[in-house]
């Protein structure tokens, strides 16, 4: 698989455009904003589906405008879909004083779910704490090398703030110790915000574990 990071908008919010190398079919991941470098990307792609790690207005702003573009299919799990469509849920009054009202999800999901772009295949991760419908994904291409992409559930050596809507420190710490430190050491996080990091250098440093 190739993976491409593009950091976007005021909060420096990571989003991914996963391509599967042998179809060339793709995903984007929190598009918290749609920048030349993604629109570059995209065209030398068959972009089919953008799925939100949860639904906070700086993972999910751009949805709107590549849904309509490249007709794409919106995913996000069931318990942050309303945020979509709710200037409160998703922050947006709170971050830019607006409601931004997007799309309604195109498919909803839940725990353990699987999803097929081309030769890969995405397990869904439900790792609830910085939001009510928080989730992780873990891709796996045909020849068995994974990553993960956990939003805003885990960064490098730090976590997902909890004091919003639906934020709860032992469910977050709970969803990171069950669903993503069970994974081998050195297994490739991609966060929703700052660097890389692997499930073994967080297992061993993170102070909030």
């Amino acid at each position: 698989m190739i993976i491409h990071k593009i950091e976007v908008g005021e909060l420096f919010t990571n989003c991914y455009i996963v391509i599967c190398k042998k179809t060339k079919k793709s995903f984007i991941v929190d598009p918290g904003e749609v920048t030349k470098e993604i629109e570059k990307i995209l065209k030398e792609t068959f972009p089919i589906y953008i799925i939100n790690t949860h639904g906070h207005i700086d993972h999910i702003k751009g949805n709107k405008e590549l849904k309509e573009r490249y007709n794409l299919k919106v995913l996000i799990h069931k318990d942050d879909a309303s945020s979509l469509e709710d200037g409160n849920l998703n922050l947006s009054r709170y971050v830019w004083g607006k409601d931004i009202i997007l799309p309604k999800a195109d498919q909803l999901l839940k725990d353990n779910d699987t999803i097929r772009v081309g030769d890969l295949d995405i397990l869904i991760l439900y790792t609830p704490g910085h939001s009510p419908g928080g989730i992780s994904l873990l891709v796996k291409n045909q020849t068995g090398d994974k990553v993960l992409f956990t939003g805003d559930t885990l960064f490098a050596s730090s976590v997902g703030r909890v004091d919003l809507y639906g934020g709860s420190l032992n469910t977050l710490i709970r969803s990171i110790k069950e669903k993503i430190l069970v994974f081998e050491d050195h297994l490739l996080i991609y966060p929703g915000h700052g660097p890389l990091t692997e499930v073994g250098i967080e297992k061993a440093s993170n102070p909030y574990l």
